[in-house]
């Protein structure tokens, strides 16, 4: 299936969003799809529509710029043992947290 016939069986623009042909393909769905009453081979076409435009789009999106003084910045910061990061307060267990909320509700 090509781009034009995927979109024909949406029934979307040639400029539609992902987001505009997961609603497309939603609405669909709720019409064909065999649990609904629909046909299988048309709820089928639909399914490869949308792989079809999904995948199109993909390829041609632009990737995200990822600065590598960023990615080095974020590797420290990733595990515990970092020395970057400050260690943690130990944090009080479940029964000071009772303790405290009794205390509080008594006083």
């Amino acid at each position: 299936m090509d781009g034009s016939r995927a979109r024909a069986v949406l029934g979307v623009s040639e400029h539609a969003s992902a987001e505009e042909l997961r609603r497309a393909f939603r609405r669909l769905s709720l019409v064909t799809h065999p649990d609904h009453g629909g046909d299988a081979d048309t709820f089928t076409d639909s399914v490869v529509a949308l792989r079809v435009l999904e995948r199109s789009s993909i390829d041609v999106a632009p990737r995200p710029v990822v600065l590598p003084a960023l990615v080095a910045a974020r590797a420290g910061f990733d595990s515990y043992d970092s020395p970057r990061v400050a260690p943690r307060a130990s944090t009080p267990d479940f029964a000071d947290v009772l303790r405290n909320a009794t205390a509080a509700a008594a006083a």
